[in-house]
Order: structure tokens, then C-alpha cells, then sequence
């Protein structure tokens, strides 16, 4: 046989190998980041219904327990199915991975909001209120520091053991230097494929994630970030202030009853029945601590430019259900006994 096709054939050969195995490494692993087992979900909820007493005294429903009416997506305007759904008389969040948060089509500066949450062991969700569409994200120039430097890594990787096996055949007709080529070409492909993946769904998601004040709903139990920061638990408001450490918060099969109450500057955060955290939008130590994280960088996050609320998409399984809200006056007084009653 000739010295050029044997060349020839010896490349194909190894380029065939190189395939094979990343194609069986791929249909190995590829798929395990994503087939996750949907939890049980919790019994059939009967459809929210205001009582009269609570009509009279301003309460709206903002979910029906059937359709998605008065929601949609962050920055679109459809309603993002395929990490949401509405069943059994709940509001729910849908695996795999994030797709984005909901918020409200109408807007609610001054308002009292009462809302029923329930979320999978370990789990980290929040309601978002003085929501403004077309904020920055913050988390979207982070993730790209941290991820695109490693992605190019796995993408010089590649390029170089490709140039090892096709181009320097002086080095690549050892045994030894073709095994290690072919492993750097599976694994870096392998990574690139999968990490540009995870990046771009990331980035997408980010780009429909509302941008406001947020209420945790988190499983403090299971969940190690308020161990390491206390102003991530749940009912606190997300890195900025703790919630009351004597809180009661059901990690059971009950759902926890939330209640946000934003009156002009004041804002009061409430869980099963309790006031556990209580501040002010225009107190000077808010404003320092959103100037100490990664809000800093959105323009006025602690103004009222926004009003919608939102439901957040953080990879985990939550259920919400009565949601109800009244505006209010916005110097008005709201005695503690005002919020509906707590169905569980």
C-alpha cells in the first residue's frame, strides 16, 4: 500500500477511535445532570376562594388554581411552560433546570400579599416584589468571569490535541502520544459540549430572571447557605436583612404561609402567622448593605420604579397556592389580624 493512503487511513482510523469513544462517554454521562426525579407532589388543592369578608376588605386573587392568567415571563410576554404549570390547584415550578421567573402582569407599589408555599427538601426558591423588567442581572457578568475562561481552556485543549493527531505525525504515529491525544480530545470535547450547554441555558435563564427585593422561600433544614449566610433563610430577605431567628417554618409536607407587606418606605415580612423582619426603603444602612453585593451594580434597586411581583425559577421544585393581595394607601396602617386566614 502506498505511504499516502496508509497516512491516510491511519488518520481515519484514528479519528474514528476519537469519535467512538467520545460518542460513548457522551451517552454515558451526558444525560445524568438532568434526569432528576421528580418529588411527589403534595395533595390536590381545592381553588382559592376570597371569603366575603376579605372582598370587602380588598382582596384580589392573583391565581385562580386553574389557568396562568395574570402571569407571564420575565421580559416576554408568554408565560414560560416549560418550567412552569399550573396542577392540582397549585402554581408550580417544573424540572429539569431553570427556565426563568414569573412575574405579575399588573403592577402593586402599595400592597399587602399573602401567598402559600411549600418546596422540595433542601430547596431554595423566593418571591420577588417592586419588580422592574429591564434591570441588569447581576449574576450574568459573574457567571461569565467564571465560566468562559474555563470553557476556553477545554476549547485550546481540543484545538491542540487535534493539531497532535492530524499534523504532527512525527509524534502521533507513537502509541502512547495517540491514547493521550484521544483522551484530551473526549475530555475536552466532552466538557466543552456539555459546559456550553449548561452556559448558554444559564444565560438564558438569567435573562428571564426578575430583578427586586426577594422574600426566601427556602428549606433552611436541608439547605446549607443560611448556615453560612443568615440572611439567605428563609423569610429573610435575600442577602440584605436576616429574618427573625425564632421564626416558625414548617420543612414538613405543610406549607408555609408568607404575607409581604409594602406600605411607602416600610416593608414588613411575615411567615405562619408572625412579623419576622420589618425595614425601611430609604433607611441609609439598606442602602449600604445593597452597596456591599452584587446589587450594586442595578440602578435603583431599592427605589419603587417597579411594582410587579414575581415567582422565582431556582432549579428546585416549589408549589405555591392563595395567592391574594389588596393594595393599600401608601401611608396606611395594616393591623396585624388583616391577612386572610392561612388554608393549609
Amino acid at each position: 500500500m502506498p505511504l499516502a493512503a496508509r497516512s491516510v487511513m491511519t488518520r481515519r482510523r484514528t479519528l474514528s477511535a476519537a469519535v467512538s469513544f467520545s460518542l460513548w462517554l457522551l451517552m454515558l454521562t451526558g444525560g445524568a445532570g438532568w434526569a432528576i426525579a421528580q418529588d411527589p407532589a403534595p395533595p390536590p388543592a381545592p381553588n382559592p376562594r376570597l371569603t366575603a369578608e376579605e372582598q370587602q376588605a380588598g382582596w384580589r386573587l392573583l391565581f385562580d388554581g386553574e389557568t396562568t392568567t395574570g402571569w407571564k415571563g420575565v421580559n416576554t410576554n408568554s408565560f414560560p411552560y416549560d418550567g412552569w404549570m399550573v396542577e392540582n390547584g397549585y402554581l408550580r415550578t417544573l424540572k429539569p433546570g431553570p427556565s426563568g421567573d414569573i412575574i405579575t402582569t399588573s403592577e402593586f407599589r402599595d400592597f399587602e400579599f399573602s401567598f402559600e408555599w411549600r418546596i422540595e427538601p433542601g430547596g431554595n426558591s423566593g418571591v420577588k416584589y417592586l419588580v422592574a423588567e429591564g434591570r441588569p442581572e447581576p449574576n450574568i457578568p459573574v457567571i461569565s468571569r467564571n465560566r468562559l475562561p474555563r470553557l476556553g481552556l477545554y476549547l485550546v485543549g481540543l484545538a491542540l490535541a487535534v493539531y497532535v493527531l492530524f499534523w504532527r505525525r512525527g509524534l502521533s504515529r507513537h502509541l502512547v502520544v495517540r491514547v493521550l491525544a484521544i483522551l484530551v480530545v473526549t475530555v475536552c470535547g466532552y466538557s466543552l459540549i456539555t459546559g456550553s450547554r449548561s452556559y448558554f441555558d444559564l444565560m438564558s435563564a438569567l435573562r428571564h430572571s426578575a430583578v427586586g427585593l426577594e422574600y426566601q422561600v427556602l428549606d433552611d433544614v436541608a439547605n446549607p447557605e443560611p448556615r453560612s449566610n443568615p440572611k439567605a433563610s428563609a423569610a429573610s430577605l435575600y442577602i440584605l436583612a436576616e429574618a427573625s431567628r425564632d421564626k416558625e417554618l414548617y420543612s414538613d409536607e405543610r406549607f408555609n404561609h408568607g404575607r409581604v407587606v409594602v406600605q411607602g418606605n416600610r416593608v414588613q415580612h411575615w411567615l405562619n402567622g408572625a412579623m419576622v423582619l420589618e425595614y425601611r426603603q430609604d433607611d441609609p444602612a439598606m442602602a449600604a448593605a445593597v452597596a456591599a453585593t452584587k446589587y450594586a451594580i442595578v440602578p435603583g434597586f431599592l427605589s419603587r420604579q417597579g411594582g410587579q411581583l414575581a415567582l422565582q425559577h431556582h432549579d428546585n421544585l416549589v408549589w405555591y397556592k392563595n395567592l391574594k393581595i389588596r393594595e393599600l394607601p401608601p401611608e396606611a396602617e395594616v393591623p396585624a389580624a388583616s391577612a386572610p386566614a392561612n388554608a393549609r
